[in-house]
């Protein structure tokens, strides 16, 4: 092989990772749910329709599911979850609103998503689970890449969302087959209002296999774990997110309050009954568990009745592994970190209201009270755990966040409050829980961004693949009461001016994570302001396609160019061994055969239209208007059989054979 070729090839082969499991027929796109139209088309009657069409026939591209609510009673059906099988097989079952499995075809690019729909007559839709004989709000019971967002979980006998890892249910038993290589990971829980649940905001519970890769932001938990009644006292749920055995979960960017009483919850601990006090984060046997970020949170206790403070770490065997701002245990999954993105447990503010605890409890660090937040540092920081505990909230404060009526769910605080620009700036949380830019010198800490006089903006679309067109919204207001004149856009953080429109739109034909920039001004100098959103917009995979028009034809729609400095050449990669799912191979998502590497081994020139160069006008792709790659009728009959089947990724490659960006697998019938 040549070595140019060896160099790419390597470099795909250590790109393994992102080959991702695609239905052939798969759903992908956007549905509705809409008790108001039948099941047909893009749209389900109900949820149980809806996840059935996910669980039997699986995606093929990102899914979105958009919620659409009338009345409380559409969503209160309940769907059971998959009972244990084998051992344990007695424990327990239940159900839930919405019961999640693991659906065929899912990955990094191919993620499904609930949410709701912004023509909802209901917004946020609201899963009141207390109007329902559903005993949670949502169970995963395997599911991988999904996300939640903007949804409100009220009023459950239980938990408002739990993450069930166990053997007996997600894997270990030919009846569940489809979950056996599943353990509840990359799950995402957004911009979501969960309160007045009995039970935890959010329980991850695992034994083998471990929920994994959570990430849980921009989320207002308040008064929940009101009972905490049986069956599910007993398993160490003692907080508004408490976790047991798992590993690497993200909570940032969170409001908690609490104002109602919260009872002790039972547990064993070594073989003996005993009772756990309650907090807001707590995590019970230390076995394979860690928090790789607790960051940008505000907590407030006003309620006398929260035993174990904010935190309630509990260790059962050594070293101490379980505080966040670890990564411990099991080692993170794929994209467990955004670059640049590190373990945190940091710039947090705390709150307790005057006279509501009466012995002053920060926290429980190894079944021992805390006072106070320096004591609380000084604890973690002496158990000699790695992962950068001893550094562990050290520029968090203790603070009034001067929250409006948090009570009934109103987080909205007013000029002077220590949340303002106070959360960290390198964890790309670019939305609130109003779907509002982050803005300011720093994201707002707690769930809610400020409004203050001076730029702002909005986006109907944040994330989704290349090419990707959003259309920005001015929200800004005058700092003067003379009125905005002019406007200012910088969409991909380069510093240089791309629009003057006020409410421009804008297309990222490349794939990356972008950071836009506005600023306006009125005429005067006193009246300019700028606000960029960090890591606001994210552009994923662009999207490849292929059709044939007759013997020997074939036509690539290819993804725009790079757009990239130091990309040098890219491939598309052809192969013939089709026998599994489309993007299920393990070389760039196709599986390597011989004719894979022919594509590779042959020279880029005009003898190889499918090997090219970028950065020279009239090569396929191109540089100013990319064109299909068009191969005329004949063209590859000397080589296949009409009627062969291909399948199709294209790459793109720095000038060093590094791997730079990869599309999505097509697959052609010659």
């Amino acid at each position: 092989m040549r070595n140019s070729s060896t160099g790419t090839l390597r470099a795909i082969a250590a790109s393994a990772v992102l080959s991702f499991l695609v239905s052939a027929q798969g759903l992908a796109g956007t549905f509705t749910v809409d008790s108001t139209m039948p099941t047909g088309g893009t749209n389900f009657a109900n949820l149980t329709d809806a996840v059935a069409a996910l669980t039997t026939t699986g995606v093929s591209g990102p899914v979105t599911i958009d919620l659409i609510q009338n009345t409380v009673a559409d969503f209160t059906t309940p769907m059971p979850w998959r009972p244990l099988v084998g051992a344990g097989a007695t424990a327990w079952g239940g159900n839930a609103i919405l019961t999640l499995d693991q659906f065929p075809g899912v990955s990094p690019v191919a993620r499904v998503k609930f949410r709701t729909a912004a023509s909802s007559p209901i917004t946020p839709v609201v899963f009141d689970v207390g109007a329902s004989t559903a005993m949670v709000g949502i169970f995963f019971q395997g599911a991988d890449y999904v996300t939640i967002e903007n949804i409100e979980i009220k009023n459950a006998e239980h938990d408002g969302i739990m993450f069930y890892g166990e053997v007996q249910m997600i894997g270990g038993s030919p009846a569940n087959a489809l979950n056996s290589f599943s353990a509840s990971e990359h799950n995402v829980i957004a911009r979501c209002r969960i309160h007045h649940n009995n039970g935890t905001a959010i329980t991850l519970y695992g034994n083998a296999p471990q929920p994994g890769d959570i990430t849980i932001e921009n989320c207002f938990f308040w008064n929940n774990c009101l009972a905490m009644t049986a069956p599910f006292n007993n398993f160490g749920r003692y907080g508004h997110i408490t976790g047991r055995r798992n590993n690497n979960v993200k909570v940032r960017f969170n409001s908690f309050y609490q104002s109602l009483p919260m009872p002790t919850a039972a547990a064993t601990v070594g073989g003996t009954a005993t009772t756990l006090a309650t907090c807001f984060l707590g995590n019970y046997n230390n076995t394979g568990t860690n928090w790789s970020q607790c960051a940008g949170n505000v907590f407030h206790i006003a309620t006398p009745t929260i035993g174990a403070g904010f935190y309630h770490w509990i260790n059962l065997a050594a070293p101490f592994t379980n505080i966040p701002g670890q990564l411990n245990g099991v080692a993170p999954g794929v994209g467990a970190f955004a670059p640049g993105e590190t373990a945190l447990h940091n710039k947090n503010i705390y709150w307790i209201s005057p006279g509501m605890i009466s012995t002053p409890n920060f926290g429980t660090v190894l079944g021992v009270a805390r006072a106070n937040l320096a004591a609380y540092k000084s604890a973690i920081a002496a158990t000699g755990a790695p992962g950068g505990t001893a550094g562990a909230d050290a520029a968090s404060i203790y603070a009034d966040p001067l929250y409006g009526s948090p009570a009934i769910g109103v987080l909205a605080v007013a000029g002077g409050s220590p949340v303002i620009d106070f959360g960290p700036t390198n964890l790309g949380v670019g939305i609130d829980i109003n779907s509002l830019p982050r803005i300011g010198l720093a994201p707002d800490a707690g769930a809610d961004e400020t409004s203050i006089p001076g730029a702002a903006f909005g986006a109907s679309v944040v994330s989704g693949p290349a090419p990707l067109a959003v259309q920005f919204t001015d929200l800004s207001t005058p700092l003067l009461p003379a009125p905005i004149i002019s406007w200012s856009w910088d969409f991909d953080g380069d510093s240089v001016s791309d629009s003057s429109a006020q409410h421009p739109l804008h297309v990222y034909n490349v794939p990356g994570i972008f950071s836009p920039t506005l600023t306006v001004s009125d005429g005067t100098l006193a009246g300019t302001s700028t606000v960029s959103a960090g890591n606001f917009i994210s552009v994923g995979p662009w999207a490849l396609t292929a059709t044939t028009l007759g013997q020997g034809d074939l036509t690539i729609t290819p993804v725009p160019e790079i757009g990239v400095p130091g990309v040098g050449q890219g491939y598309t990669l052809l192969s013939l061994n089709t026998s599994a799912p489309i993007g299920a191979g393990w070389f760039g998502g196709i599986t390597f055969d011989t004719l894979t590497l022919a594509c590779l081994q042959t020279p880029m020139g005009p003898g190889n239209p499918l090997h090219y160069q970028t950065g020279f006008a009239g090569l396929y792709p191109g540089t100013s208007t990319p064109a299909p790659l068009i191969l005329p009728s004949g063209t590859l009959t000397p080589f296949f059989p009409t009627g062969t089947v291909l399948d199709l990724v294209q790459a793109h490659f720095d000038t060093n054979g590094n791997l730079i960006g990869m599309s999505n697998v097509v697959r052609a019938n010659l």
